[in-house]
């Protein structure tokens, strides 16, 4: 039997997110305070990710169908009035989108 079948969901999470807040650093601390621990962890998720495995996330993250309204507002012509107006975390997946499609493409 796997460990992680034997450990409750609710025990995972709180240990994800305390090996998140551990790993910190002190930009990754300022960041949480400003944009908040979601778009934090999620960074830190994305740097240690490969490059199938940021391909997948980008197909995911893509797939949401809030994150496909927020791709068809961002690519309109009149569209920072709208995109102003959506929710934090569409906004914050988009970036994360694009902070993960530029760690793609980079070249190493």
């Amino acid at each position: 039997m796997k460990l992680e079948n034997i450990i409750h969901p609710n025990t995972k999470r709180e240990l994800l997110e305390l090996s998140f807040k551990l790993r910190r650093n002190s930009t990754d601390k300022q960041r949480a305070l400003v944009k908040g621990s979601y778009y934090a962890d999620n960074i830190m998720k994305i740097r240690s990710m490969s490059k199938r495995e940021l391909v997948s996330y980008i197909g995911a993250t893509k797939a949401k169908k809030a994150n496909k309204l927020a791709l068809k507002i961002a690519h309109s012509k009149n569209s920072t009035k709208v995109y102003r107006m959506l929710d934090d975390k569409v906004k914050q997946d988009m970036e994360l989108i694009n902070y993960a499609r530029n760690r793609l493409y980079a070249k190493v």
